[in-house]
Formats: C-alpha cells, sequence, structure tokens
C-alpha cells in the first residue's frame, strides 16, 4: 500500500545536500493507500482517485470540472474533424456532379447519333421522291 503522496525534487546524485532548485517538484499519488489514509480530504481524493465516485465537495467539484474538460475535448476534437467532412462532402459532390456531366454527354451524343440516322433517313426519302 505505501504512503499516499511521494514528494520528489532534482537532487544532485554525488551531494544529496545539492538540489537544483529549478521548481520542479514531481507529487505522485498513490490511490492505493486509500484504506492508510486518517485526513478525511485526502480520503476522499484517493477514493475519487481509485473509483471515479465523488464523496465530498472537493471531489463532486473536482468531477465537475473533469466532465467539463471532457466535454470540451469532445468539441474540439469533433470541430477539428469538421474541414475533413467538408472535403468528403465536395469529394461526393463532385463525384456526382461528374455523373451527370457523363449522362449530359452520353445523352448529347445519343441525340446527335439520332439527329444523324434521321438525316440519312431523310436523305434517302428525297432520293427516293427524286428518282421517282
Amino acid at each position: 500500500m505505501g504512503t499516499a503522496v511521494y514528494q520528489f525534487e532534482n537532487i544532485c546524485t554525488k551531494n544529496a545536500n545539492l538540489y537544483l532548485q529549478d521548481g520542479i517538484k514531481k507529487i505522485i499519488i498513490n490511490a492505493d493507500a486509500v484504506e492508510n489514509t486518517k485526513d478525511k480530504d485526502l480520503k476522499a481524493f484517493l477514493e475519487y482517485m481509485k473509483t471515479g465516485i465523488s464523496t465530498s465537495e472537493f471531489t463532486r467539484r473536482l468531477n465537475n470540472m473533469v466532465e467539463t474538460i471532457k466535454d470540451k475535448v469532445t468539441a474540439r476534437t469533433e470541430y477539428n474533424f469538421v474541414p475533413g467532412y467538408i472535403m468528403d462532402a465536395k469529394y461526393e459532390e463532385r463525384k456526382l456532379a461528374q455523373k451527370e456531366i457523363d449522362k449530359a454527354k452520353d445523352e448529347t451524343q445519343e441525340a446527335k447519333d439520332e439527329i444523324k440516322r434521321l438525316k440519312a433517313e431523310l436523305e434517302k426519302l428525297k432520293n427516293k421522291q427524286d428518282n421517282s
């Protein structure tokens, strides 16, 4: 189980009395030490860390902040994907537009072929009429 909170500072390995004094401290929270903890607030915090269940005013406020941040991260993530969705939609629109263009080209070619066929038929009828 161990201690609930461990604090570390940068110390010289050759001289334990010489601190780096960069202001950096590392704090390790050991949620497994919840049973050994006497302080009520620290115990509630450790329980929250271990279970995610709020049992004090502090851990309820902490949980609310966590949920707010999660929502903001989700919103930011969704916002960052919007340009991708727009690009996908534009790509799909281009594909659809190209299909419509190809269809119109085919219909135009069919109409041109029909006009040629009708002209040829008309020419035959004229020739037939002239020969009669």
